[in-house]
C-alpha cells in the first residue's frame, strides 16, 4: 500500500490559516471602528468638562504657579515688606487691657499675598470663583489651589454653572496686596475699642494665633466679621486703604460681645495675560480652542437647554442610558453580516474560536500523517517553512493574533460568562497550535 499523500490536506490547512487571519483582521477593524465612534460627541464633551471639575486642584495649581511667576517677573508680585504674619507684642496688649499670653498674639491674614479669581455671573447673582492663592519667592513659586484651604470648594454643581464659569474664564484677575496699615483696630458693639501696632516677628511658643478673613470678595467664610467696620473706621484710616482683614480675638475682662481685630490694607486688581479658556483647551486637548461654551461644547449646550439646572450626576446618568440604548440598537457589518454593536464581541469571538478549533483538528491530522510517512508535503505554506521569519509569522498569526483580538473585543464591549468561556477555548487552541506548528518546523529544519 502506498504512503498517504498529505499535500491536499496541507493545502486546505493553508486556506484555513488564511481564513483565520482574515476573520481576526476584520473583527479587529470593526471593533476599532466601534471604539472610535463611541462614546458619542455629547458624551465626550461631558467627559471633558468632568475632567476639569475632577482635576480642579491639579490644573489650578499649574495655572496659578505660571501666572504668579509672570506677576513676579513684571514686578507685580507681593512686596517683600508685607509679612505673612503680624505679631502683636505683650506690651501692646497690656496697654489696651487685652487678654494675652506670655508671647502675645500672632495674626495671619488668610488671603494674602496674591489671590487669583474670576467673576462669574450666575442666575443667583454674581460671585467670584476662587482659583487659589500663592507666594512668589526668589527661587520658587508656591500656589495653594482653591478648595484646599479657607476658600471653599468650587461651586460648579450644574452644567449651567460650569457654562457661566467657562464663559467668564477668558479674564482671570490677580488680587495683589500692596500695603497694609501699621495699626490694627479692636472693634465691638459698633465702635472702635482699641488700637494696636504690630511688628514682624517669628512664631513663638504659646502665642495666641488669630486668623483674619477678608471682606468684599464674595467669600462666605469669615466674611461677616467685617460688616459695618469700613464706615466705623473711616475717620481713623487713610483713604489709600481699600480692603479690610477681620477676625475674632479673645474677649476683654467683663466683655460680653464679640471683639473683632480689623486690619486695613491696600490691594490692586491685576488681570493676568493668559486666557484661561485657551489654556484649559490646550491642557485637556479640546478640538475647539478658547471659544465660548456654546461653541466648544455645542451638543452638550443643546442638551442643557432642556433643563438648565441639570446636575453633573444627572447628566451622566442620562447620557449613560442613551449610550446603552444606542449600543443595543445600532448595527455593525462584518463579513456581510449585520450585528448589534453589543453582540459584536460575542459573535466575533465565536467566529474566531470556531476557525481556531477547525484549524487545530486539521493540524492534528497532518501531524499523524507526517509521523507515519516521515515526509513533509511540498506545499507553499509558511507553517512548514523552517526559516526564522516564517516560523515567527506563522506562530503569531495562528495563535497570538486570535487571542489578542478576543481580549480586545472583551475589553471594548464588556466581559460576560460566554466571553470568558470562548476566551478559554481560544487560549487552549492557541497553545495547541503553537505545539503542533513548532513540531512541524523543527522536523522540517532537521
Amino acid at each position: 500500500m502506498g504512503k498517504p499523500d498529505s499535500s491536499e490536506l496541507t493545502t486546505h490547512l493553508r486556506t484555513v490559516h488564511f481564513s483565520l487571519v482574515l476573520v481576526c483582521v476584520l473583527v479587529g477593524i470593526s471593533l476599532h471602528g466601534y471604539s472610535l465612534s463611541e462614546p458619542s460627541a455629547i458624551y465626550r464633551q461631558f467627559e471633558s468638562i468632568s475632567r476639569i471639575k475632577v482635576d480642579w486642584n491639579s490644573w489650578t495649581k499649574d495655572f496659578g504657579t505660571e501666572q504668579i511667576k509672570w506677576l513676579q517677573d513684571q514686578g507685580l508680585g507681593w512686596p517683600e515688606k508685607i509679612p505673612g504674619e503680624l505679631y502683636f507684642p505683650p506690651e501692646e496688649l497690656t496697654r489696651e487691657n487685652l487678654p494675652q499670653r506670655e508671647n502675645g498674639w500672632l495674626a495671619r491674614p488668610s488671603y494674602i499675598p496674591i489671590y487669583l479669581y474670576l467673576s462669574v455671573n450666575l442666575p443667583s447673582g454674581s460671585r467670584h470663583e476662587i482659583l487659589g492663592r500663592g507666594w512668589p519667592r526668589e527661587d520658587e513659586t508656591e500656589f495653594l489651589p482653591g478648595g484646599l484651604d479657607a476658600v471653599g470648594n468650587p461651586q460648579l454643581d450644574t452644567i449651567d454653572e460650569f457654562r457661566q464659569f467657562w464663559n467668564a474664564s477668558d479674564e482671570v484677575v490677580a488680587f495683589v496686596v500692596k500695603d497694609i496699615s501699621e495699626v490694627a483696630y479692636i472693634a465691638s458693639d459698633g465702635g472702635v475699642r482699641a488700637e494696636l501696632r504690630w511688628i514682624p516677628r517669628p512664631t513663638l511658643p504659646n502665642t495666641v494665633k488669630l486668623k483674619l478673613g477678608r471682606m468684599d470678595i464674595g467669600l462666605r467664610e469669615d466674611g461677616d466679621y467685617c460688616k459695618g467696620f469700613k464706615e466705623i473706621l473711616t475717620s481713623r484710616w487713610s483713604l489709600q486703604f481699600n480692603v479690610l482683614f477681620c477676625g475674632k480675638v479673645p474677649l476683654r475682662p467683663n466683655e460680653q460681645s464679640a471683639q473683632i481685630l480689623v486690619l486695613p490694607a491696600k490691594y490692586k486688581k491685576q488681570p493676568v495675560p493668559v486666557n484661561l479658556r485657551i489654556w484649559l483647551a490646550d491642557r485637556f486637548k479640546f478640538s475647539a480652542k478658547g471659544g465660548k461654551f456654546e461653541d466648544t461644547f455645542p451638543e452638550l449646550y443643546e442638551l442643557m437647554k432642556t433643563d438648565r439646572q441639570m446636575r453633573f450626576e444627572d447628566v451622566e446618568r442620562h447620557l449613560q442610558s442613551e449610550l446603552q440604548h444606542q449600543r443595543s440598537s445600532e448595527k455593525v457589518e462584518v463579513l456581510g453580516l449585520k450585528f448589534r454593536e453589543g453582540d459584536l464581541a460575542t459573535w466575533g469571538a465565536i467566529f474566531i474560536v470556531v476557525v481556531q478549533i477547525y484549524f487545530v483538528i486539521h493540524l492534528r491530522e497532518l501531524s499523524k500523517r507526517l509521523q507515519a510517512t516521515d515526509e513533509i508535503p511540498k506545499v507553499a505554506w509558511i507553517g512548514l517553512y523552517p526559516d526564522c521569519i516564517a516560523r515567527t509569522v506563522s506562530l503569531f498569526t495562528a495563535s497570538l493574533l486570535p487571542v489578542l483580538v478576543l481580549i480586545y473585543g472583551s475589553v471594548q464591549l464588556g466581559y460576560s460568562w460566554l466571553m470568558i468561556v470562548l476566551l478559554t477555548f481560544g487560549v487552549g487552541s492557541a497553545i495547541k497550535t503553537v505545539m503542533l506548528l513548532s513540531r512541524f518546523q523543527r522536523d522540517r529544519k532537521g
